[in-house]
């Protein structure tokens, strides 16, 4: 008997291209699911993307799904760093899942302490 890792295959098999107006066609989205929180190291990711944001053949969006406490510095530091970003707001799961299924690439780029050491976060089993 197969067990997954408390994932629902089936739901993740039927999700289909979620309908959102952020003008990702023509873009590589590079995207980020989860709490916003110092730990969970968004600001790195944002500092990865301005460097590599031109060095592609066609423009990266950073899509961020999720909110927390570390919101607004995300939002200045794209601004300051002029990386192409768009925050959704808390989402439920199942849309989360639906922008994930966009992604070109999800990043999880969490911060080494013991905690983020000693798990492995769901989102990447689902992606």
């Amino acid at each position: 008997m197969l067990i997954p890792a408390g994932i629902d295959r089936e739901k993740i098999k039927a999700l289909k291209e979620y309908p959102i107006n952020h003008n990702t066609k023509g873009h590589y989205i590079i995207g980020f699911i989860g709490y916003l929180e110092w730990w969970q190291g968004v600001d790195i990711l944002v500092k990865a993307v301005a460097k590599i944001k031109n060095l592609l053949d066609k423009p990266v969006k950073l899509l961020i799904v999720g909110d927390g406490p570390e919101r607004g510095k995300i939002e200045t530091l794209c601004k300051e760093l002029k990386v192409n970003c768009y925050i959704t707001g808390f989402v439920r799961h199942d849309n989360a899942l639906r922008y994930l299924s966009i992604f070109d690439v999800l990043v999880v780029p969490r911060i080494s302490i013991s905690t983020t050491e000693s798990i492995i976060p769901i989102k990447i089993i689902e992606a």
